[in-house]
């Protein structure tokens, strides 16, 4: 398996969404309309939940991918902060899921396999770049078994 697609995510907070090939089909009949509803549900959950507009979140990553037994989507989104120095800094990372776009408080899985390895090869990328511009402005560079780009 593998994510099909990144979207850059522009508003407060800036970041990417990454949308995995299993349960896109819960995101929409079509390509476009994938991206388009993978956009939209980020974006709505942003906007129904004040902790995203916290001062010290420097950036985010939305992983989202569907739950096809339960007929869900989810997002599991983890939040910035706490980068002193953008280059050498290590910092705190904040998780939340949702499902259809309400928070989940119940569920103990953080994420797949390919998740963890995306997260991994993004905070690689943000330690070679000089600040949250240029980091933003340019994803990491990611095999085809983890990102298809279609």
């Amino acid at each position: 398996m593998a994510f099909v697609y990144r979207l850059p995510l522009h508003g407060a907070p800036q970041g990417r969404i990454y949308v995995h090939r299993y349960g896109e089909e819960l995101y929409g009949h079509s390509r476009a309309e994938s991206k388009q509803m993978a956009r939209a549900s980020v974006l709505d959950i942003v906007g129904k939940n004040s902790f995203f507009q916290d001062d010290d979140l420097q950036y985010m990553i939305a992983l989202l991918w569907g739950d096809a037994r339960r007929n869900q989507r989810v997002a599991d989104i983890f939040g910035y902060s706490d980068i002193v120095q953008w280059n050498r800094g290590n910092p705190d990372v904040h998780h939340w899921q949702f499902r259809n776009e309400e928070l989940d408080t119940e569920s103990h899985v953080v994420m797949c396999g390919d998740g963890s390895i995306i997260l991994g090869m993004e905070e690689l990328h943000r330690r070679k770049t000089a600040n949250r511009n240029q980091y933003l402005s340019e994803g990491p560079s990611l095999d085809s078994s983890l990102l298809l780009n279609l």
